[in-house]
């Protein structure tokens, strides 16, 4: 139940806050008094479009808290606040705020959600039917989801089938990334290329800098050969060299250490020397007679200095990329080559899901069909009631759900397509619902709908504005009397027009403007007593003579109590 409703610059209202009562609440007023913008900011704070022109002018915000009572009986609205993570007791406040440069906020007792969280709250919070859900249900493609939402059974089935579907779906999809026979052998051939030359290649880590080494050093044979020479004359030379002057200096301190005990010891160091540069001059010959420059494998180098070269520019650039693509074209490779047992097991579960989606969707659009026979008698009793007792309806299926039918129209929610038929006058014959059927007929519609489905979304509120366009005479008192008979058992908020409607409510309120101290235009709610009520419905009634038009509302309200009276 909504307890109240709290708003702040919306339109033309600054302030305002109403407390609601269960049963039937009814909401007046002159045109243009502001009956759309409490509808507005209920729908605002539901999570409905936010537009920055509700905010009342001059102000920078604009703001909506309404307080429901929760007893614990929906089992999704518990969810939620266990999902959320948000503490829940006897009642549960929702609160939007929205900014002039279009910033908003939504909380939750107290705790800031998401917009999306507010919707999918309060959808199992209330109920509004307004213009656009009429509109709505002229779409064809609304219908479907009427009749599915009648049965848990048929939800249940949805769920299975889908999960079907999408692996369906899944294995499709496996089975096109094969591509045709062509493209397999064509591709198998460029993977093989690819394997071959990068295996031929045999590219090692290290290789390429070793290579550039060695061809640095062909390139320069001469440098090396002119500077390896006069090292070795240095040390060597025919004219004398280093290891001469030291084998000199060796010979002559050995003399001298015959009478120095330290000239003998320095004759001893100069005797390793000359033994350490003997070791260097033949390394500087032996690197010397091997500086000799080979064409043939210098030519080799730098061949392979070409291979790597390019495979690392074709396959990645290094070898450590060169090797993942080798080893994952080995793999593509294998695959491919193994395709036909692939292939053969992919097509085998695609045949089998498909065989299963068969059977779910036949059994799912067979269990529609019960649902359907059983809304139209549901609806033919409704419209009966509403003072449509000659009405057809028919939930037509465009489409059979046969093995035949069902592999072009396969769809996660079945194959079904589902069209409202009607025919508010005997003898005529059945056409599309949004074709024929007038402003009234359709609000009548609406509401034996509405009276259907009450008893299953398990949703307590529900929100009526304007429910009576193009409704007059008899048939709205029968329409009062229907939407009186809801309230019984659930909370309903009607914004209304009809003196007949306004005359079962269980709590009256008129919407009024008038111009405040600041000579602005505000909107007000103001509770009815009974006198209040009756002066109400007396001008609904259009009279102008309240002589007549106050006993004549005041019996109109009489009448409405003695049947509620008797209805219970």
């Amino acid at each position: 139940m909504l307890y109240s409703l709290h708003i702040e610059n919306i339109a033309l209202i600054k302030k305002l806050s109403v407390d609601f009562s269960s049963g039937l609440n009814v909401l007046s007023g002159e045109t243009g008094a502001g009956k759309s913008i409490l509808i507005d900011s209920i729908n605002f704070v539901l999570g409905g479009r936010a537009d920055k022109t509700l905010i009342r002018y001059g102000e920078s915000f604009a703001s909506v808290e309404a307080v429901f009572a929760f007893d614990g009986a929906n089992p999704n609205v518990a969810a939620f606040f266990d999902g959320n993570g948000i503490d829940i007791d006897d009642n549960i406040i929702v609160r939007r705020v929205m900014t002039g440069d279009n910033r908003g906020e939504c909380r939750v007792n107290g705790r800031l959600v998401t917009l999306s969280a507010l919707k999918n709250l309060t959808s199992f919070l209330a109920d509004i039917y307004g213009q656009n859900e009429h509109q709505s249900l002229l779409r064809v493609s609304s219908h479907i989801a009427v009749i599915d939402g009648l049965s848990a059974e048929v939800q249940r089935l949805k769920e299975g089938l889908k999960t079907v579907y999408d692996e369906y779906i899944a294995v499709n999809g496996e089975l096109d990334g094969f591509g045709d026979l062509a493209y397999r052998e064509q591709r198998l051939d460029i993977l093989e290329f690819q394997i071959n030359e990068i295996e031929a290649a045999a590219v090692k880590e290290g290789e390429e800098e070793k290579i550039r080494d060695e061809r640095s050093r062909l390139n320069n044979m001469g440098k090396l050969t002119s500077y390896a020479s006069s090292a070795y004359d240095a040390l060597d030379g025919d004219e004398g060299g280093a290891a001469t002057l030291i084998s000199g200096a060796a010979a002559a301190m050995s003399s001298a250490g015959e009478y120095d005990k330290t000239a003998a010891d320095i004759a001893e160091r100069l005797y390793d020397v000359k033994s350490l540069v003997g070791d260097v001059v033949y390394d500087v010959r032996n690197f010397l007679d091997g500086l000799t420059y080979d064409e043939k494998y210098a030519d080799k180098i730098e061949s392979r200095l070409d291979e790597i070269k390019l495979i690392k520019k074709k396959y990645g650039r290094t070898v450590e990329a060169v090797k993942e693509f080798l080893e994952k074209s080995k793999r593509e490779y294998d695959s491919l080559r193994d395709c036909e047992n692939a292939l053969l097991k992919l097509t085998k579960r695609r045949d089998g899901l498909y065989a299963e989606y068969s059977r779910r969707a036949i059994a799912l659009s067979n269990e529609r069909k019960k649902t359907a026979a059983a809304f139209e008698s549901d609806i033919k009793r409704e419209l009966a009631e509403l003072s449509m007792g000659g009405t057809t309806f028919k939930a037509a299926f465009s489409k059979d759900a046969k093995d035949g039918e069902i592999k072009g129209n396969m769809r996660k929610d079945g194959v079904d397509e589902i069209e409202f038929l009607i025919s508010p006058n005997v003898g005529e014959p059945l056409r599309p619902l949004a074709k024929i059927i007038s402003g009234g007929e359709m609000s009548r519609f609406m509401l034996a709908l509405k009276s259907i489905t009450a008893g299953i979304d398990g949703i307590n509120v529900m929100i009526f504005d304007e429910i009576d366009t193009g409704i007059s005479g008899k048939v709205a008192e029968v329409v009062a009397k229907k939407l009186s008979d809801i309230a019984k058992n659930r909370q309903v908020l009607a914004v209304t027009h009809l003196p007949q409607l306004a005359s079962f409510a269980d709590r009256h309120f008129l919407i009024s403007k008038s111009a405040n101290d600041e000579n602005k235009t505000i909107t007000s709610v103001e509770l009815l007593d009974l006198d209040g009520s009756v002066k109400e419905i007396a001008r609904l009634s259009g009279g102008s003579d309240t002589e007549l038009a106050i006993p004549h509302a005041r019996n109109i309200k009489k009448k409405a109590e003695e049947y509620k009276k008797a209805r219970e």
